[in-house]
C-alpha cells in the first residue's frame, strides 16, 4: 500500500507541475502515464508558442513522468521540428535540446534528444525493432528505443519513441579530436556538403563544424580515397578494406538486409564515422520508416521477399556503391556466416522483443489510434506483433537464398 501511495503521489506532483506551467485551460491533457503504463513527456513552450520550424528552437519546460520504471525529470529545454518529409505530417517529430545535460529515462547523460513520431509507420514498431537488431549485433553507439506519450501545451500528441540524437559526444559517438561524422542523404539539407566523383554520393558533414571550403576539401579528399578504391577496376582485389571497417560493414549490411531498409539505395539517412587516423565505420543505423516491406508497396509487414538492392544497379547512387561490397567474396562469405549465426542465436531474441515491446505500448498505441487513425490508411486499432513476427520469419528465410545467390 505504501508503494502504491508513493507512485500515486509522484504522478500527482508531476501533473501539477505541468498544469502550473500550462495554465488553467480546458484543453490540457488530463490523462497521465497511468493510462498507458509508459513514461509521459509534457512539453510547455513559453507563452504556449507553436512549434513551426525545423531551424529555430523555441524555449520550453520539459517535464517527464517516468511512471514506475524510470525517474521523473523537469528542466528548461529548447525544441524544434526535425526531419525532412516527416516534419510535414500532422503528427510532428521533435528535436529537444536540454538546457543542461541529463540522463533521462535511463539513457546516458546528454543535452540532445529526439522524439520520433512514427507517422508513416502505423505499426509503431519498425524503428524500435531495427534499433534492437543493431544492439543484438553489438554495433557501437546503437540507438535505444524508449516508448513515451507526449503532450504539447496541454494537447495530447500521441505515442512517440524517445531516442538519442546521432552526434559526436562523450556519451554518443566518441570520435572527437580530429574525427569525422558524415551522412549520405539525397535531401542534402546541411550547409557543408559535397558529391563524390565516383557514384555521385551526396555527403553531408555532420562533424566537425566547418568554417571554410578548404576544411571541406580535406574531408572530401579523404572520403574519396575510399570511394575511388571501391570504384576501381581492381576492386575487390585492392586495399579498399584499409579504409572501411570490415566487421562494421558486415553488421550494417545485415541490419539493412533483415529490415529491408531500401533507403540505402537512394541513399538516405546513412551515417558513417571515422576516428582520426582510423577507418570509416558504417552506423549507427537510422530511420526505418520505409523498411519492413514498405518501399514500393506503401504498407508494412506484408511483402518480405523483395531484394534489398534495386535493378538496374546504375539507377541510384546508393545502389551502385553499396551493392559492390557483397560482390567481394570475402565480404559475402562473412556476411552469410554472420547472418547464419544471428538467425540461429539472435532472431528468437528479436521475436521475443517484438512481443514484449508490443505489450508495453498496447495502451499507448490505442490512445494514439483514437487521435490519428482517421488521417491514416490501413491502421489497426491494436498493435499487431504477430504481423511483425511473421514478416521477420519470412524475411529470414528469404535472406538465406538471396545471399546464397547474390
Amino acid at each position: 500500500m505504501r508503494f502504491v501511495m508513493k507512485v500515486r503521489l509522484k504522478r500527482a506532483l508531476v501533473f501539477l507541475v505541468a498544469v502550473f506551467f500550462i495554465g488553467c485551460d480546458d484543453t490540457r491533457d488530463t490523462h497521465t502515464s497511468a493510462t498507458t503504463g509508459i513514461p509521459h513527456i509534457y512539453i510547455t513552450t513559453t507563452n504556449r508558442a507553436p512549434i513551426e520550424s525545423n531551424e529555430v528552437y523555441t524555449q520550453a519546460l520539459l517535464t517527464i513522468d517516468g511512471d514506475v520504471e524510470y525517474d521523473d525529470y523537469s528542466g528548461a529545454a529548447q525544441i524544434r521540428l526535425r526531419g525532412n518529409t516527416s516534419m510535414w505530417a500532422p503528427k510532428k517529430p521533435y528535436r529537444i535540446k536540454l538546457e543542461k545535460g541529463a540522463s533521462i529515462l535511463g539513457l546516458a547523460q546528454n543535452r540532445d534528444w529526439v522524439l520520433l513520431a512514427n507517422w508513416i509507420d502505423v505499426t509503431l514498431l519498425t524503428n524500435a525493432v531495427a534499433m534492437r537488431v543493431s544492439q543484438l549485433l553489438d554495433m557501437p553507439f546503437a540507438n535505444h528505443a524508449i516508448p513515451v506519450d507526449v503532450t504539447m501545451n496541454g494537447q495530447y500528441q500521441g505515442s512517440y519513441l524517445l531516442t538519442e540524437q546521432i552526434e559526436v559526444g562523450k556519451n554518443r559517438i566518441h570520435i572527437a579530436d580530429g574525427g569525422t561524422l558524415l551522412e549520405l542523404d539525397q535531401y542534402r539539407s546541411d550547409e557543408w556538403q559535397f558529391n563524390t566523383t565516383h557514384f555521385d554520393l551526396p555527403v553531408m558533414v555532420k562533424y566537425p563544424e566547418l568554417t571554410s571550403t578548404s576544411e571541406l576539401d580535406v574531408i572530401r579528399d579523404e572520403f574519396e580515397v575510399l570511394t575511388n578504391a571501391v570504384a576501381s577496376e581492381s576492386f575487390p582485389a585492392n586495399n579498399y578494406l584499409d579504409y572501411i571497417d570490415e566487421d562494421a560493414l558486415v553488421n550494417y549490411l545485415i541490419v539493412m538486409l533483415l529490415t529491408d531498409n531500401e533507403e540505402i539505395n537512394h541513399p538516405k539517412s546513412i551515417f558513417l564515422y571515422k576516428p582520426k587516423n582510423g577507418k570509416y565505420t558504417l552506423g549507427p543505423p537510422w530511420d526505418f520508416d520505409w523498411g519492413f516491406g514498405f518501399e514500393g508497396y506503401g504498407i508494412h509487414n506484408q511483402f518480405y521477399d523483395r531484394p534489398l538492392f534495386w535493378q538496374p544497379l546504375e539507377s541510384t547512387t546508393g545502389t551502385n556503391f553499396f551493392h559492390r561490397f557483397l560482390k567481394d567474396p570475402k565480404i559475402k562469405t562473412k556476411t552469410i556466416a554472420r547472418w547464419a549465426t544471428f538467425k540461429r542465436d539472435k532472431l528468437p531474441v528479436l521475436i521475443q522483443y517484438v512481443k514484449d515491446y508490443s505489450k508495453t505500448i498496447e495502451k499507448s498505441y490505442q490512445k494514439d489510434f483514437r487521435l490519428w487513425s482517421s488521417q491514416q490508411n490501413d491502421r489497426s486499432p491494436n498493435v499487431d506483433p504477430l504481423s511483425m513476427e511473421n514478416w521477420l520469419k519470412g524475411r529470414a528465410e528469404f535472406l538465406d537464398s538471396y545471399l546464397a545467390n547474390f
